[in-house]
This record gives C-alpha cells, structure tokens and sequence, in this order.
C-alpha cells in the first residue's frame, strides 16, 4: 500500500508540472485594470452626516427611520439574503477541508443460551488536495458574493430611509396645504356671506354670488381630496414601517420642518466608496473573477486520499489504520463542456467589469442631476417668494384703500385669496426643494446601516 501511495503521488507530481507550463491556467483576472474615472475630485468635497435626516430636528422622524431600519419587510428580506449568502461561503469553505465519517455498527446474537455482542467503530477520513487552488478559488468567488449582498442589502436601508423621509414630507406638506385650502373656503364663505347680505338683488348680483358658491364647491373638493391623499401616504408610511397598514398613523402636524442644508458642491472621489451599490458592484465583479478561476481550475486532475480506521475500541483506532485509498481523477473528453464552463465564466466576469463601470456612471450622472435640479429648484422658489412679496403687498394696500372708503370690503377678502393662492404654489416649491435633498442625500451615499447590528 505505501508502495501505491508513492506511486500516486509521482503521478500527481508530474501532472501538476504539466499542467503548469500552461498558459491557458493563468488567472487573468488576479489584477483588474479599470479605465480611469474623473470624479471631479478636484473640486470641493462633498462631506456631510451620515444621519442627514436628524437635521430636521424631529424625534417622530427620527423614531420612524429607526423603526423602519428593524422592522421594514424589504430590508428583512435583504437581510436574510445576507445570511443566506454567509451560510453559502461558510460551506464551500467548509469544503476545503478533510471530510471524516464516523460510523458504528452493534451485533448482538444468542447461541445456545450465551449472548454475544460485537461493536464495530469505523472512522472513514477522506480529503481531495486542493492541489490548483480551485476550491479555495471557489470559496473566494462566494466569499465576495457575500460580500457584495452585504453592500446589496445596504443600498436597501439608504432607499428605505429615504422613503421614509419622503413619505414623511409629504404627509407634512399636505397638512399644511389642507389647512390653507380652508381658509381660503371660509374666505369665500365670507364673501358670499358680505354678497348675500350686502348687494341687492339683480342678475349681476346674482351671478356673483353663484360663482363665488362655487368657488366654496371647488375648494371643498380640493380639501377632501386632500385628506385622501395624505391618508393614502400615511397608509404607505405604515408599510415602510414594517406596520399593517390597516392601522392608522398619527402624525404631528404644526409648522414645517426647516429645509436640510446642502452638502458642498462637488462630486467627491468618495463616491466610490460611499454609495453602497458601487461597493455591491465592485465586489460582484471579484466573484465573478473568481468564478472564472474556478472554472478553469477544475479542468485540471483532482487527487483525492481515503483512508479508513477500524477497531473494536476507539482509542485505538489511529493505530490500526486498515485502508488507505488514492485517487486520481480526470476527464479525458467531456466533448467541450469544461471548455464552454470557462467561456462562459469568462463572459460573465466581462459583464460584471462592465456592469460595475456602468453603475460608476449612472450614480455620477444621478448625483449631477441631483445638484443641478437642486439648483434650479432654488431659482424658482426665489421666484414665487417675490411673487408671494406682491401678493401679500397688494393685500395690504387694499386692507389701507377699505380704510380710507375708496374700496370694498370684499376686495380685500380676494386679494386675501390671492396670497393663500401664492402661499400654496410657494409651498408646493418648497415641498420640491426638500424632496430633492433627499433624493441628493440618497445619491450620494454613506453607511447609515451596520447589517451585524441592524
């Protein structure tokens, strides 16, 4: 038997120098060169804190963000995917090491009145040499894998954030549009009420106070359509909250939150490894390049070692070793299907090197266009302030014209309308801005979530 092994062994030797002299075998993906990204990093840095959404200085905000990061069902999914994904490497891990069998088998038998029994102990180690490095090439690619699911499940949490915020938002912008919708319904109710009372009965009297009746029907409308639309936002919140949304959620209304401030304009080099899905990318492309390895790998022969202990008592088994088994293995023609295994991890870690470029890109242009709606967005609101500055300016020269008698009393309730008219587009702006920081903090990255700790 040792004479076997020997032999065996001088086999595998000459094989593995063979196989070696191969250039096919090299692993061309040990080292990836990528084109060189401008990032603008000569520009300024774009710094800010991690936890962007606790500038709003609201704790029910603040506790839906941490509720959501526990209890949202998307991101428990993305959780289990990471486990699932560390079981996965754990076991071909687990698979580079020798595997031992333990077996034990009872005989009990009467012969002529006298019992006797027999116990076997077997212990049966096997161990196939990872000779080329292609399981510990295999154990890498999913190594990686669980790696980029780490990162993938964390791009989830930043989206879920901002949803949260989102939601958030508009729930309290919708607040305060319903509460200025009524004021301008009990505007007109008061000028239908100065109409009725006021202006003697005539067709043109009469025309105006039938308009301005619906008027009250619009805004009523207006007001009603409002609570449905928030009720449905509350409804989508609940759901980003992990809650049933079949519950009702309470939320504060009062005045509106300060805009969150703008982080330096620039687009920093940081990018690359601030945005979670970059990170998943660049790490879907090392598997894949291990995966290719692997698949090159396992064209080469395998040698495999059996042994196998036997004894009736198992402290002695490591001396009376009965077996020792070699094996070597390989396929001398499988008609191309190895072959096609290495084209296609090839062409697979040629998509992830792409695909890992492509996603660089895409969040460059993202947060571009983040910064340039930002600023365009800022432009328009300084415009409906000015307009707001008319409106409320014309307001009180009517207020001073009714003072003097040389205008009605009801102009001044229009003129009232038309500020609340400009407060509401004002408003809707603002709604934007705010919107659009969120979406520009959501761009940009960071590590809001441990998943060890979420």
């Amino acid at each position: 038997m040792p004479y076997l092994f020997k032999k065996s062994t001088l086999l595998l030797l000459i094989v593995f120098i063979l196989n070696s002299c191969s250039d096919y075998f090299i692993d061309h993906n040990e080292s990836i060169k990528l084109p060189k990204l401008y990032l603008g990093s000569n520009e300024s840095q774009v710094k800010f804190d991690d936890k962007w959404w606790e500038e709003y200085n609201s704790d029910e905000l603040n506790a839906f963000v941490k509720e959501s990061l526990s209890k949202n069902l998307t991101l428990k999914i993305a959780k289990a995917e990471v486990k699932e994904a560390r079981a996965i490497a754990k076991k071909y891990n687990a698979d580079r090491y020798p595997n031992v069998g333990l077996s034990y088998d009872f005989d009990k038998e009467k012969t002529n009145g006298v019992v006797s029994d027999d116990s076997i102990y077997s212990l049966n180690p096997t161990y196939t040499l990872d000779l080329w490095g292609a399981n510990y090439a295999l154990y890498k690619s999913y190594e990686n894998k669980y790696i980029a699911q780490q990162f993938e499940a964390k791009a989830a949490a930043m989206t879920i954030i901002s949803e949260v915020v989102s939601t958030w938002l508009k729930i309290r912008f919708g607040q305060k549009e319903y509460d200025i919708l009524n004021e301008q319904l009990n505007a007109y109710e008061k000028i239908v009420e100065y109409q009725t009372n006021n202006y003697t009965s005539g067709n043109s009297a009469d025309q105006g106070i039938l308009e301005n009746k619906n008027k009250i029907h619009q805004y009523k409308i207006k007001a009603y359509q409002n609570i449905i639309k928030v009720n449905g936002l509350k409804y989508e919140l609940a759901y980003l909250l992990g809650r049933s949304p079949a519950k009702d959620l309470n939320i504060k209304n009062g005045s509106l939150p300060n805009l969150v401030s703008l982080p330096k304009k620039g687009l920093s080099s940081d990018l690359l490894k601030d945005r979670p899905d970059i990170q998943s990318a660049w790490y879907t492309m090392i598997a894949a390049g291990w995966s290719e390895k692997n698949s090159k790998l396992a064209m080469l022969p395998t040698f495999k070692i059996s042994l196998e202990f036997s004894d009736a008592a198992i402290s002695s088994m490591l001396n009376s070793w009965s077996a020792i088994t070699s094996t070597i293995n390989s396929n001398v023609a499988d008609w191309g299907r190895s072959r096609a295994s290495v084209a296609q991890g090839e062409a697979i870690a040629e998509q992830q090197e792409v695909s890992y470029i492509d996603t660089i890109y895409k969040a460059i242009v993202e947060v571009r266009n983040e910064l340039i709606r930002n600023e365009h967005q800022l432009m328009q609101i300084s415009w409906f302030e000015n307009q707001l500055k008319l409106a409320n300016s014309e307001y009180n020269e009517t207020k001073v014209n009714v003072e003097n008698g040389t205008a009605s009393p009801i102009s001044v309730l229009f003129k009232l309308i038309d500020v609340y008219d400009d407060e509401l587009s004002l408003m809707t702006e603002n709604k934007n801005i705010n919107l659009i920081r969120v979406d520009l903090y959501n761009s940009l990255g960071g590590s809001v979530w441990d998943h060890d700790k979420g």
